[in-house]
């Protein structure tokens, strides 16, 4: 978080409004990366049953 004595309101407001913006882009990426791994999790467990 931002400390309000080292900033004024203005520049606080658009720090946090960017910090906020960009918050979205790294959680979807996130969220994506955290689905390719569980799928390749999946199709490995598909393919150690396959074997057996």
């Amino acid at each position: 978080m931002l400390r309000q004595e080292n900033c004024t309101f203005n520049a606080c407001l658009g720090k946090f409004k960017s910090e906020y913006l960009t918050g979205f882009h790294k959680r979807k990426v996130e969220r994506k990366k955290a689905a390719i791994e569980e799928l390749k999790q999946r199709l490995k467990q598909e393919q150690k049953k396959l074997r057996e």
